[in-house]
């Protein structure tokens, strides 16, 4: 308590004895200094202030005191009778939690006012440092997306080059040293990867797709990569479907297939004889879509009293100098914080020189197959490809990648002289990097897609080329109006596989394309018979609702409904229905009436054509 009235502390120190006793301990500070230095020294949870002497109130104690004490809750105490009975306002303003008169004062209400403020205080400092802990990771998150971007970029073409060195004629011993360069910089992009994903799962940013993909497909692929690593080791590596699981789900195949393969590696990585097996079955729940993962191993085990501890990261079970077993140690918390975002649990069970198993279980949603031919056309005429991209080195090995194939290449190296290009001459695919100078590649994207509408023409397919692989950089290409997302670094592999798709539904769209006023028969997906028809109905009542939102120019409506059929016409079989939402919600966002009016005449024509089979 500061107060030059040394009897007003003893006054305050008897209240508090007869309200709680042995519970607190008052000291008094006689002056403006003292008072001060016990704040800024910790030596108190609360302080009083009363009346002080001199050219400094207990006002000006409580602001300065504010500044450079704050983690202390003040209560500004004057005497009974003063002048004005409003002065509470003043001393909230100045920061007081609490304002007391003294002649008022009882046991009750001075222990309670001081509990008040404790608590009070404790609560703005924990929403204090939460939202500093937010910044700072928020901080670190931006940090580290740009570090992975400047890294990924050279990555790129380290990687790429090392494959393109490997398909050519080497001797054993350059083989080799090629063999030796790509592992360790598969490596070295893994390890980028997964220092990415920790800090988006800790700093609670990690965003997951829902995309349709084949359940099998993704466990073939995990085996099939780790195949290698344990026919090496001279394990038997095998997987096993419970018969009646469904295959065709909606979730996240990219971090599905991350989990397993880090589990499955794992599991090889500590096995020394005998077996790995992968174990797909229906949920114990008996939910539907809930599938139980289960990853067994006849490795070395994990010690009881490890067993939590392996989920830390930059944790091994094993931590000693000489361990036998390398790694960052921060792949099971990888695999934990994804699991847990998919609405899962990682557990492990463990007997020591006996095996291992981990399990999980995650709820998908179902989804229609896929029909689409593996194939791509051939092409009777080269495709021409627009390359956009600042690096010289990514603009060469794209070319590298593409050698052999029947392309016509146009290179360019910023948006700006792409966009130049475009205007004067015609693409049938754009491979778009999104991070280059003078314009940028989303900024190049929407150009152009501006340009295609004022001339009436079909969209040119854009794949947006980069180093930034978050779900938020996803979604800001396909805003501007890309149609995939390409990750670099990028393997030859993944390119064409990226390019022949789109090469294969522009011939599949160009040969089904159905004369004007022909019935468009769309097969029903199997499992939907009962969700499509209403859905389609529904399409079909909105038309109307879209010319009265745009007589009335309400934009933003029309962007929503545009968005809502580019992001469910796809998983109802309605293909044309995404291309159409996506023009319309482009349109929208532009304000651009008179296009607006001609997307809505088209989706109605369309619409009234659709016949279900």
């Amino acid at each position: 308590m500061v107060d030059n009235n040394e009897a007003e502390c003893t006054t305050v120190r008897s209240l508090l004895q007869a309200a709680c006793p042995d519970i607190f301990v008052v000291t008094w500070a006689a002056n403006y200094e003292q008072g001060l230095d016990a704040m800024l020294g910790a030596a108190c949870d609360v302080c009083l202030i009363g009346a002080l002497s001199g050219e400094r109130s207990g006002l000006d104690l409580l602001a300065e005191a504010t500044v450079k004490a704050s983690h202390i809750p003040v209560i500004l105490m004057t005497s009974d009778g003063g002048p004005d009975r409003n002065a509470y306002l003043t001393a909230a303003k100045a920061g007081a939690v609490d304002y007391l008169v003294k002649g008022e004062l009882t046991a009750a209400l001075l222990e309670r006012s001081i509990r008040y403020a404790v608590e009070r205080r404790r609560a703005q400092n924990a929403i204090r440092d939460a939202s500093q802990s937010q910044a700072l990771n928020q901080a670190k998150t931006a940090f580290l997306a740009s570090m992975s971007h400047e890294m990924r970029t050279p990555m790129n073409s380290i990687l790429g080059m090392a494959d393109t060195l490997w398909e050519s004629p080497l001797s054993r011993e350059q083989m080799n040293y090629v063999e030796t360069l790509r592992r360790h910089g598969a490596g070295l992009l893994n390890l980028i990867n997964d220092i990415l994903d920790l800090s988006n799962i800790e700093s609670g940013t990690l965003q997951l797709q829902h995309v349709p993909f084949d359940l099998e497909e993704v466990v073939d692929q995990v085996i099939d990569f780790a195949a290698v690593k344990a026919r090496k080791k001279g394990l038997v590596l095998l997987s096993h479907f419970e018969a009646g699981i469904p295959t065709s789900l909606w979730g996240d195949p990219a971090r599905l297939k991350q989990i397993l393969t880090n589990l499955v590696g794992n599991a090889i990585k500590f096995t020394d004889s005998g077996e790995v097996l992968l174990t797909v079955k229906n949920g114990v729940s008996g939910k539907p879509f809930e599938i139980d993962f289960a990853i067994a191993d006849t490795g070395i085990g994990i010690p009881a009293d490890k067993m939590e501890v392996i989920f830390h990261k930059f944790t091994q079970a094993d931590t000693s100098s000489t361990r036998a077993h390398g790694g960052a140690g921060i792949g099971l918390s990888i695999c934990r914080g994804l699991v847990e975002a998919m609405g899962g649990t990682l557990t492990a069970t463990s007997l020591p020189d006996r095996g291992s198993t981990l399990q999980f279980s995650v709820a998908f949603d179902p989804a229609p197959k896929d029909g689409t031919a593996a194939a791509a056309p051939e092409e009777s005429v080269p495709l021409r490809v627009l390359i956009v991209d600042d690096s010289p080195d990514n603009r060469w090995l794209i070319q590298v990648y593409l050698k052999g194939k029947k392309y016509q290449l146009t290179m360019e190296e910023d948006g700006q002289a792409a966009v130049k290009r475009f205007e004067t001459q015609e693409f049938d695919l754009i491979l778009m990097d999104i991070q280059m100078p003078v314009m940028d590649g989303l900024t190049a994207t929407r150009t152009i897609r501006g340009i295609e509408r004022a001339r009436e023409s079909a969209p040119v397919p854009i794949l947006a080329v980069t180093a930034n692989g978050s779900l938020q950089d996803m979604e800001k290409s396909a805003d501007a109006g890309c149609n995939a997302h390409l990750v670099k670094p990028l393997s030859k592999l993944e390119l064409n596989n990226a390019i022949d798709e789109y090469v294969r539904k522009k011939k599949s769209a160009d040969s089904a394309q159905p004369e004007f006023g022909e019935r468009i028969r769309i097969e029903v997906p199997p499992g939907l018979a009962e969700i499509v028809p209403p859905y389609l109905t529904r399409r079909r009542k909105e038309v109307p609702e879209m010319y009265d939102l745009l007589a009335k120019s309400d934009f933003d409506s029309l962007a929503r409904l545009g968005h809502n059929l580019k992001g469910t016409g796809g998983g109802y079989g309605f293909l044309e229905l995404t291309s159409l939402g996506a023009w319309l919600e482009q349109s929208a966002k532009q304000n651009d009436a008179e296009v607006l009016r001609k997307r809505i005449t088209d989706l109605h024509a369309y619409l009234d054509r659709v016949q279900l089979v």
